[in-house]
């Protein structure tokens, strides 16, 4: 079920609510843990679950993309580290 606002996921097995779980996360949804309303549950054998779209959320490809770069960049300064030569310390007595 999906408003607005909210993502409400109901599932019977874990398998489909860990991929409804997916889809909603990269649909931009986040779980609300302030509210008691949203605050995932096990009733028996159902999974239910509500999600919520905040304004800041980005799109799950767009962190992807930040993640790589800034991965990226640690490589290339972890490069230009390794290409200084080692400094010494003071000599042992």
């Amino acid at each position: 079920m999906k408003s607005a606002d909210i993502y409400q996921i109901h599932a019977y097995d874990l398998v489909s609510f860990v991929e409804q779980f997916q889809h909603a996360v990269q649909e931009g949804y986040v779980i609300d843990l302030k509210t008691i309303d949203n605050y995932p549950q096990m009733i028996g054998t159902q999974f239910v679950m509500n999600l919520v779209k905040t304004n800041d959320s980005k799109p799950a490809k767009e962190v992807k993309d930040e993640a790589v770069v800034e991965k990226q960049q640690t490589q290339e300064a972890q490069e230009d580290k390794s290409k200084e030569p080692a400094k010494r310390g003071p000599k042992a007595k």
